[in-house]
């Protein structure tokens, strides 16, 4: 899995006069990642973890790669920026031109 195209997306959401961005098999969409329970666990602890001031204390998350589970070793303000609700990573959110920035 490739998360270059996501990344193309996500930067091309964000820049005005740009004419276009080409992403090919664009990967990695937290949207439906989050709905395993592993990964859901890890977003709810990074989540508690950042509100109550801790965003960029090390700690362990699950992440998922071909089907498989596993833990990494970051901080909850890294974890939420690629798994969160309102990460650029959302690719459907990233691309809604509507709310795009100015």
């Amino acid at each position: 899995m490739c998360l270059g195209g996501n990344a193309a997306l996500g930067f091309g959401a964000r820049r005005r006069g740009l004419k276009a961005v080409i992403a090919l098999a664009p990967a990695h969409a937290p949207e439906f990642l989050s709905r395993r329970p592993e990964i859901a666990q890890s977003i709810a602890r990074a989540q508690a973890a950042a509100a109550a001031g801790r965003s960029d204390e090390k700690a362990t998350f699950d992440d998922v790669d071909l089907g498989k589970i596993f833990s990494v070793g970051t901080t909850p303000a890294i974890y939420l920026s690629f798994f969160g609700p309102d990460s650029p990573a959302v690719m459907p959110d990233t691309l809604d031109t509507e709310h795009a920035p100015p």
